[in-house]
């Protein structure tokens, strides 16, 4: 609800991608895998998005049984930020919650 708030707010805003990527992850985090993946594509595809927004999205499409987009997105971060780690995950993406599914999502796609 705070990031679509945000949103109507500054519609314009350029740091759109980050918010429409928190909506992906609280889907992600509610169970909702289907519409993860579609607001995790809407924020990879949008002006700005940086390789940790493209690897959310990759993330949603593992845990949303789409591999082939999943890995789509992983190789696309990758090709923006060569040797990107988990560390760099998580210090970006402080999740305080189970980690252990992103981690398997991350290590299946190579990360």
């Amino acid at each position: 609800a705070d990031a679509d708030l945000a949103m109507a707010l500054s519609p314009l805003d350029p740091a759109r991608f980050a918010m429409l990527s928190t909506r992906a992850l609280a889907h992600l985090v509610s169970g909702d895998t289907g519409e993860a993946c579609v607001w995790a594509d809407r924020a990879a595809t949008s002006p700005g998005a940086h390789a940790l927004i493209l690897l959310n999205a990759a993330i949603c499409h593992v845990m949303g049984g789409t591999p082939d987009k999943a890995q789509y997105w992983a190789d696309e971060a990758r090709r923006r930020q060569p040797g990107l780690t988990q560390s760099d995950y998580f210090r970006s993406v402080p999740l305080s919650l189970d980690r252990k599914p992103i981690v398997a999502a991350l290590t299946q796609l190579g990360i």
